[in-house]
This record gives C-alpha cells, sequence and structure tokens, in this order.
C-alpha cells in the first residue's frame, strides 16, 4: 500500500482506487514473462524485435501484478491477487475473490508446478489488508477450453506477513523459496515450493529492518543469480542488502544503505549492480525529491558499497514517491514505474556502474495508458523434470555387501526387494530395480551388481641350496587369476637370489590383495679355497697361488711383500701368482694378499689375508 501524505493528490488517488476494482500483475523471465500488464490498463510485449506497448489489459493497478505465458510469449493470465484475468482479458472462472490485496506492493506472482504442464499456483500477500497473510490459489489451465479455472484459493500457508514477497529459485532445479517480510519485527520467513506443493514449515531469519507501526509497505528484490535479496521498508530511513542461501533460505550479513523513503529496487542482469529509487519528504512545503541511486556490488565489501553510491536522477514533485517499482524485462534493460505517467525510465545498460549504465527518464512510452506505481513480478515456468538416471551402470565390487543408492532426492521409492528407502544394502549378486516417482510420473531403473568375495594370503620363500648359487622360491599361499611381482614378473612364483623385500599382487576378479616377505642372504665364502702357502719349485705341486672354486672367480688381486711393496697385479684370472717378481723368484718368506671375487649371484666379494712362501 503506497500512501499519499499531501491534500492536493487527494483526487487522484481516489480515481486510482476506483479503477482499480480490477487489477492484474505480470512477470518476467524467458517467454513466460514477455508480455507485461501494469498501471492504468497498461501493457509491454517483449515478442517483438523492439518492445511495444499493449493496450487489451483488462485491468488497472496502483501498484504490483503478476502475469504469464508460455513457452512461446503468448499470454496464459494475468492477477493482481484479488481477481484472476485469462488470455481473453476477462475474469477467468471462479477467479475472483482471492485475498491479496489490490494495493500491496508485491501482491502476487506465479510459479508453475514444477512437473506439471497445467497447474499453475498464483502466491500472494495481504500485507496491508486485515488478513496480513500469505496464501495461494491454483490454476488449471486446460479447464474452460484453454481459458483455465481456478480450482482452489485462499489457501493460507504464512502468518503475519508485510506486503513485500519474493520468489527465488532453489539451488535443486525444480523447487522454489516463497519470500515474506515479517510484520512488527526484523525478520524474514521462507516456505519452500516444489512439486510437492508448499512446505508449511517456515524458515526464519532474524536480520532485515524492522516493519512496524501498521506501516506494512515493504518491496522485496532478488539478483538474477539468486544469491542477495534488497528489502525496501517504505516509511523507514533504511534499504537492507542480504546474502541469501538458495540451498537453505536463510538471510544473513545485512548491509543496511541509509536512504529515505526507499522503495523500488532492482539488480543489474550479472547481480552486481544495484538500483534504488528513494523520497526525501517536506510535510511543511510539500514538496517531494525523487531520487534514483545505484549503487556498485562488485566488492562485496559493504564500506565500499556505500562510497559507490551514484544519484542517476532526482526528480522534485508533490508526490511522495515519483518513482515506482523496478524490474528487470526480457531484453535486460531495467524500467521503472513512474507515478501517473505515460513514460517508464529505462536503464539501458544495468550491468554498467556509473553513468554509462544508459539512465534514460523518457526511456518507454506507454501513451495514452499511464503508469502507477507497481511493475510485474517474475514468473517462474520450471521445465518438466528430465526423467532421472537413477542408479549407476552394472557394476562388480570386492566385498560381501554393497550399497546402491537412487541418484533421485525424493521419493517415495520402491526396490525389488521391497525396500523403500532411498539406499539399500545387498549381499548376494543379481538384479536389482528400482522405482521411484517426481510427483506425477512413475520411473524406474534397473542394475546388474556382482559381488566378488574379498581374501587374504600369505607369501612364504623355500630356499634352495644349490652348489654355485643360493635362491629362494617365493611362493603365495592361494592361487589366483592374476599376479603382479614388485619385480615386474607376473608368474605365480618366483625365484630370487638377492636380499630384499618382495611384494606380490594378487587379483580375483575385481577384488584385489598383496603381501609382503623380506629375504635376506647372509654371504659365506665357504665354497671359496684359498691356500695360506704354496712352494713354487716346479715340481707340480702346489707351484703356484690360486683360487680353486666353481663358485667363485677373482676379478682382480694383489700382492705385497712385508714392506707393502706391490709385487703383482692379477686380473680375470684364478691363477694368481707364480711365485716371480721382475721374472726372479722372489724370496722365501710371508706375503699379504688382497681380492675382489664375484660369486654364481653376481655379487662381489673382498677377502684378504697372509700366504707363505716356500721353496
Amino acid at each position: 500500500m503506497f500512501i499519499q501524505p499531501i491534500l492536493n493528490m487527494k483526487n487522484k488517488i481516489l480515481l486510482l482506487f476506483i479503477i482499480s476494482l480490477s487489477l492484474h500483475f505480470p512477470l518476467k523471465g524467458q517467454k513466460e514473462n514477455n508480455k507485461w500488464y501494469f498501471g492504468d490498463f497498461a501493457g509491454i510485449d517483449f515478442n517483438t524485435n523492439q518492445p511495444t506497448p499493449l493496450f487489451d489489459n483488462g485491468l488497472s493497478s496502483i501498484e504490483g501484478s503478476a502475469s504469464v505465458s508460455d513457452s512461446l510469449g503468448n499470454l496464459l493470465f494475468y492477477t493482481n491477487g484479488m481477481d484472476v484475468f485469462s488470455k481473453n482479458h476477462t475474469i477467468m472462472q471462479n477467479g475472483s475473490g482471492l485475498n491479496g490485496f489490490f494495493s500491496d506492493s508485491q501482491p502476487a506472482s506465479i510459479i508453475r508446478l514444477p512437473g506439471s504442464e497445467n497447474l499453475y499456483y498464483i502466491f500472494y500477500s495481504s500485507g496491508n489488508s486485515i488478513f496480513r497473510k500469505g496464501g495461494y490459489a491454483i490454476v488449471d489451465i486446460n479447464l474452460n477450453n484453454g481459458l483455465g479455472k481456478v480450482i482452489a484459493k485462499n489457501i493460507v500457508f504464512a502468518n503475519n506477513v508485510a506486503e513485500g514477497m519474493v520468489v527465488v529459485p532453489h539451488n535443486d532445479s525444480g523447487k522454489f523459496w516463497i519470500v515474506y517480510n515479517v510484520i512488527d519485527s526484523a525478520k524474514f520467513q521462507s516456505y519452500l515450493f516444489d512439486c510437492h506443493g508448499i512446505n508449511n514449515n517456515r524458515i526464519v531469519s532474524n536480520i532485515g529492518v524492522p516493519i512496524e507501526f501498521g506501516l506494512y509497505v515493504s518491496n522485496l528484490s532478488v539478483s538474477p543469480d539468486n544469491k542477495k535479496i534488497i528489502s525496501t521498508a517504505l516509511y523507514f530511513d533504511d534499504a537492507c542488502l542480504m546474502d541469501f542461501d538458495n540451498r537453505t533460505g536463510i538471510l544473513s550479513n545485512a548491509i543496511h544503505l541509509p536512504l529515505s523513503f526507499p522503495y523500488g529496487s532492482c539488480f543489474s542482469p550479472n547481480s552486481k549492480v544495484l538500483y534504488v529509487n528513494h523520497t526525501v519528504w517536506n510535510d511543511i512545503t510539500g514538496i517531494g525529491i525523487n531520487t534514483l541511486v545505484q549503487y556498485d556490488l562488485s566488492s562485496n565489501n559493504a564500506a565500499s558499497i556505500l562510497v559507490s553510491k551514484l544519484t542517476l536522477d532526482t526528480i522534485i514533485s508533490t508526490f511522495n514517491g515519483e518513482f515506482g517499482q523496478m524490474q528487470l524485462a526480457p531484453n535486460n534493460t531495467i524500467y521503472i514505474a513512474r507515478f501517473f505517467n505515460v513514460f517508464l525510465p529505462s536503464i539501458n545498460n544495468p550491468d554498467q556502474p556509473g553513468f554509462g549504465c544508459g539512465y534514460s527518464r523518457n526511456g518507454f512510452n506507454i501513451s495514452p495508458r499511464t503508469s502507477n506505481l507497481g511493475l510485474p513480478a517474475i514468473a517462474y515456468v520450471s521445465p518438466n523434470p528430465v526423467i532421472p538416471q537413477l542408479l549407476t551402470k552394472d557394476t562388480t565390487y570386492c566385498g560381501n555387501q554393497f550399497a546402491i543408492t537412487a541418484n533421485y532426492n525424493t521419493g517415495p521409492y520402491l526396490w525389488n526387494t521391497g525396500d523403500t528407502t532411498s539406499t539399500i544394502t545387498i549381499n548376494q549378486s543379481g538384479k536389482y530395480w528400482v522405482n521411484a516417482k517426481n510427483c506425477i510420473t512413475d520411473f524406474s531403473d534397473t542394475i546388474n551388481i556382482k559381488l566378488d568375495p574379498p581374501f587374504q594370503f600369505e607369501l612364504s620363500a623355500q630356499l634352495n641350496d644349490e652348489e654355485c648359487n643360493k635362491s629362494q622360491t617365493l611362493i603365495p599361499s592361494l592361487n589366483g587369476e592374476t599376479y603382479l611381482w614388485n619385480t615386474n614378473e607376473n608368474t605365480p612364483s618366483i625365484s630370487v637370489i638377492k636380499s630384499g623385500i618382495y611384494q606380490v599382487e594378487i587379483s580375483r576378479g575385481v577384488c584385489k590383495y598383496a603381501d609382503t616377505i623380506a629375504i635376506n642372504f647372509e654371504e659365506e665364502i665357504t665354497k671359496l679355497a684359498i691356500p695360506n702357502a704354496f712352494t713354487p719349485n716346479d715340481d707340480f705341486q702346489n707351484d703356484s697361488f690360486e683360487v680353486k672354486s666353481a663358485c667363485y672367480s677373482v676379478i682382480e688381486a694383489h700382492i705385497f711383500n712385508r714392506w707393502g711393496q706391490i709385487i703383482k697385479d692379477t686380473f680375470n684370472s684364478n691363477l694368481i701368482w707364480d711365485g716371480n717378481f721382475n721374472n726372479q723368484p722372489s724370496p722365501i718368506g710371508v706375503y699379504f694378499y688382497k681380492m675382489t671375487l664375484k660369486n654364481g649371484a653376481g655379487d662381489l666379494v673382498s677377502a684378504n689375508g697372509f700366504l707363505t712362501l716356500i721353496r
């Protein structure tokens, strides 16, 4: 309700109240919002290349209205929260007597029931009437030869509501929030609406501007990204910008914009620029300074937002509220209602902060019709829910149990096991199906589950003590389908000749299990015969110093005399020294040797000791 405080406008207001006995509200979005009806029998058609005025409006409204079209942009019906008009601009069958109020700022919004082709809900507020309740009516557009019929009305679900009401799409497709101001408090209440209808459990947010003293005039606007809501409360020097969680319905993080008598507001298409109009009224002079301002929200910082305030226009008049509601149209232009005027001010490039936003006071001519204080609310027509893939692809799972979940967030469910929960746990392989319902359509899905039993095994080692090569055979205690060793072998068992950590992974079906074993070979030189004396006297017995072993070969050896002088170097030969030095017989005595050998596994072994030369 907009209250006119000055006497010289009395006759005009009276006239408007008389002609608004038939009122209406349109909305905006896709084609469903392409026809607006508002003001004194005014309208705009956005189906044309350039918007064109409409002159077939059947009602007149002081403030808000709502209308909805089909997917081609053809009008279906419109309303003011009190009367519903069909597409032929006459009152729809059973379409009068709704408990909305003709001069509430936001008396109606329209949503097609998600999942339905023909049922439309009209949500309304009656904040300035004796009811002060939120309710709804239901239209079946298929009845009465396609002109529609109101099949239910005045169903109350919210109490203590002010005039401010806005619809916000939920984070989940096919769900919506209906948000109201709460009277006599700084609170909001949000109600969830989906294919099951309205949920009467309200979500309360303790935030905002108090709507009190019997002056329950408020407006709510939501940003196109559905993340912010602004509340303008007429007769209070405050507009409140808040974050909105469209998953939970909670409002938070209020930023208060100090504006006297704020009324209309609108966000830019990219949700980063905000436009608000307000009035500074002088009771003595009877003059109102009506101002349109802009805020840059891109910083999301309260101080920066307040500093960014820019005045776009000021109109001085004898009416307290020259500017009315603001709405973003399908052509991404913001239009502003201007009281009793043939021109709608427009913002043609609203995403652009500053004067580049393209504001025009005489933006759109609706002559000979006139605007009042309201513009249509946005209508929402959800596409019919796509039949989801309830279950995942056929699955083979390693385990004795498996949980199957239907990927759909509402029931009821019915499984072939008899369960009715969204998730079931099965303990045997087989085919499973589930049936669900998306409000009006039954659908089902099937999945094949194979359970492979998990297993364990132990890895053991078997010693193989051969003549020269000591090895161990590693054997798992369980047969598998495939094997993968950390040696990159894929045989059921392997033979190892070196110390280390060995692991094998066995698979059976989709199940896999691994075990590890540590192998340690202690070096032995038991099969290595190194003499400690020899007699190089050409008697063919022990005439040279040599290593006699089939398991070891000499890589290099060095003979030292007692003074540490090297007298013989030998490489890659088990015959190390014949007892000569510089082709002369070496003297009898004790010598020292140092050598490196290689065993059958390829490992290098060091050996050293004393050697006695005897003649």
